[in-house]
């Protein structure tokens, strides 16, 4: 499990490292090693009760990042079809 924490640390450095600190929000509570199995079943009510919860706790700093009004700029690829 060491292995994997490690590598998620990396990815997250990385994509911060790429958007900006400040662009990536990581949005993982802290549960206990046996929680929730891999391919378990029996939890999934749970795991959906989490994700509510953690989206309704996320959810003001999304609105100040990501929903704020402001309007993207029109995407333009760097190189079109012709």
């Amino acid at each position: 499990m060491i292995e994997v924490e490690r590598n998620i640390v990396n990815i997250v450095g990385t994509a911060q490292h790429l958007a900006g600190h400040e662009n990536i929000i990581r949005i993982a509570p802290i549960m206990p090693p046996d929680k929730f199995g891999l391919d378990g079943i029996k939890e999934i009510n749970t795991l959906k009760g989490l994700g509510d919860s953690e989206a309704r706790k996320a959810l003001p700093k999304l609105k100040e990042i990501f929903f704020n009004g402001q309007k993207a700029d029109d995407f333009e690829p760097l190189y079109k079809l012709s």
